[in-house]
């Protein structure tokens, strides 16, 4: 629609390097998630401990990985800091990533 060389339309650029985008089919642990995969979210809270006393929760962060690699993330993060973790369908994890609606805790 635009020509490019006349460089008359100045507010239209061309993208630099399109290969550089991530693909909104890729989850946390870097997998492929189809919308017939179950994905995990996996909420996890890392706390300190206070002059021997005191436990203080951190701020929880959410991970999300299709159901194949849900053990790799618990060894990976510890399981003794998983808070919860709940089941999507992989079609509303891509939908939901797609928008950017999801929620990181």
């Amino acid at each position: 629609m635009s020509d490019t060389e006349s460089h008359v339309f100045t507010n239209v650029s061309q993208p630099e390097n399109e290969s550089e985008d991530i693909p909104y089919n890729i989850d946390d642990f870097d997998n492929t998630v189809y919308p017939d995969d179950l994905v995990m979210k996996i909420v996890f809270v890392k706390g300190t401990i206070i002059e021997d006393k005191y436990y203080v929760k951190g701020k929880p962060y959410a991970k999300y990985v299709v159901l194949d690699s849900f053990q790799e993330v618990l060894d990976d993060e510890g399981i003794e800091y998983q808070d919860y973790c709940q089941a999507l369908e992989g079609r509303a994890y891509l939908q939901m990533k797609q928008e950017g609606t999801l929620a990181r805790e």
